[in-house]
């Protein structure tokens, strides 16, 4: 993981590798969204007064009311990973968890970008 922390990258939970003969997958979302909105606030406001006897007194009456719109976009990538179980002789001696990890790259010579989808591995005994 430390790859992960020194290149800014992100990783999946870990997932136990089992016994048996099965397998395991694991997946890791990469993405980024964009929001653009706008509000439309439109109000009133009404004074009334009025005199009765000498004394004058009044009220203000008034609504407001806000509309917003907002529409989000967006792109995103799925990894996935699969690995087969390990084999009930030797699960004893070989249980461990995994997952995968992306961190960004860049590329000075051709000035080009991209991601580094590895794995990692941590074992449980």
């Amino acid at each position: 993981m430390n790859l992960v922390n020194a290149h800014g990258g992100i990783a999946s939970e870990p997932q136990d590798v089992g016994e048996g003969s099965g397998n395991v997958s694991v997946t890791l979302e990469v993405g980024e969204a964009f929001t653009q909105g706008t509000s439309i606030t439109a109000s009133w406001n009404a004074d009334v007064n009025a005199t009765l006897a000498g004394l004058v007194g009044g009220f203000t009456v008034g609504e407001s009311a806000t509309s917003a719109l907002r529409m989000t976009t967006g792109r995103k990538l799925i990894y996935g990973g699969t690995v087969g179980q390990i084999d009930a002789a030797y699960f004893a001696e070989n249980a461990y968890s995994f997952g995968i990890f992306a961190y960004p790259r860049h590329d000075e010579a051709s000035g080009r970008s991209y991601q580094v989808l590895d794995y990692w591995v941590t074992p449980l005994r």
